[in-house]
């Protein structure tokens, strides 16, 4: 059995109104005159609780609001006005203050309220960081400029060394913005290495004679010893620069700079900043380290360092001692080691980051000067 459906058009019924119906009178109404239509409800009401209370005031006591007025308010009354306006203005003030000590607690200087949290954050404790804010300001008032702000700014560079936090954490932080941070850290950071560079300095013989270790009790003469280490940085578009910046030996592309450590374990040399391509020897000769070291005093290298005609080599005998010479330079390994504690030497660094290289390592090798000893007082002769 088959069904067929058949579809009719639908026809639309038309309603027409009757003849006593009358046209409504709510029509479309403009948001401003809303608003004017409730501030006007709203001031009737308040006239209409203000009347009310003037009939309940009854036999009360009560102040006149003017010499002519008929209108009388109660004594009772305004006091109980009086006393909650100012309580709430007391409550006001009192979400006032919390709100700014929870601002303050929120703010970067809020967080790092402790010794132990900027050590964490920045590698130096509370006393440094206050004579590092101090030296930067003198140098500032010296040029005739002064900023409130350059406390922050200390800690700002710092914590970019020690974390090696984005710019852009960074302005998260601070509350501020990428291109401010960034220009914050580029102009206090050549203040900061100003203040820092009389930290490295290269000792007398008797300094060193005066905090030998007993490790180097054969080899008092030695005035320092000498290593290269590397510092990875982004690949450039520019073919030359690629060129000298890779490293054979890392097999990627790097900066590489000259330490000199003294036998106690101090920084006393820092060189400048080469690419990773430039031999130790090469670096050696053009640093004039040699200019430095008197004759009778030695040079203690690692192998690789091939300086064998700018300086006079052990003989075969004493070359029988290369265990003892390692257990004596393995400071030098140590103090490296805590240059790379600080996370800018050791994570690539950005390209355009390399014209400020030579402030960041002379900063964190100052810092390292700055910080618990390598040796103890009961290793020292």
């Amino acid at each position: 059995m088959c069904l067929h459906i058949i579809a009719t058009p639908l026809k639309s019924k038309r309603y027409l109104s009757s003849s006593s119906v009358v046209p409504s009178l709510k029509l479309p109404v403009r948001r401003h005159d809303v608003a004017c239509a409730y501030n006007i409800d709203r001031q009737q009401r308040y006239e209409k609780r203000k009347k009310d209370s003037f009939r309940e005031c009854g036999s009360q006591d009560t102040i006149f609001t003017g010499a002519d007025s008929q209108e009388h308010v109660p004594v009772t009354e305004t006091l109980k006005e009086v006393l909650k306006s100012e309580q709430e203005y007391a409550t006001k003030s009192v979400q006032v203050d919390r709100l700014v000590e929870y601002n303050h607690k929120c703010s970067i200087k809020g967080i790092v309220n402790t010794e132990t949290k900027l050590v964490i954050l920045t590698g130096i404790p509370m006393k440094v960081y206050t004579a590092l804010t101090s030296c930067v300001t003198n140098i500032l008032r010296e040029q005739g400029s002064v900023d409130v702000n350059i406390e922050d700014k200390v800690l700002l560079v710092l914590m970019k060394l020690k974390q090696n936090y984005s710019f852009r954490s960074l302005a998260v932080l601070f509350d501020n913005c990428e291109t401010t941070v960034r220009n914050y850290f580029h102009n206090t950071l050549p203040l900061l290495s100003t203040a820092l560079k009389c930290i490295i300095y290269w000792p007398t013989k008797d300094e060193n004679l005066s905090n030998m270790p007993n490790c180097f009790k054969k080899y008092q003469n030695t005035a320092v010893v000498l290593d290269c280490t590397e510092i990875p940085v982004e690949k450039t578009n520019c073919l030359k620069c690629r060129i000298r910046t890779y490293s054979y030996y890392k097999s990627t592309h790097t900066i590489k700079v000259l330490i000199g450590v003294t036998p106690s374990g101090s920084i006393s040399y820092v060189s400048s900043t080469y690419g990773g391509r430039t031999s130790d020897k090469a670096i050696f000769n053009n640093e004039n380290i040699n200019k430095l070291i008197p004759h009778i005093d030695a040079v203690m290298v690692d192998k690789g360092f091939h300086i064998e005609g700018e300086c006079k080599q052990f003989s075969q005998l004493d070359a029988e001692q290369t265990a003892q010479i390692a257990r004596a330079r393995v400071h030098v390994e140590r103090t490296i080691e805590r240059l790379k504690q600080y996370s800018i030497l050791c994570q690539k660094i950005e390209w355009e980051m390399l014209p400020y290289v030579d402030d960041i390592v002379t900063v964190v090798c100052a810092l390292v000067n700055l910080s618990k000893p390598i040796l103890s007082q009961d290793k020292i002769l």
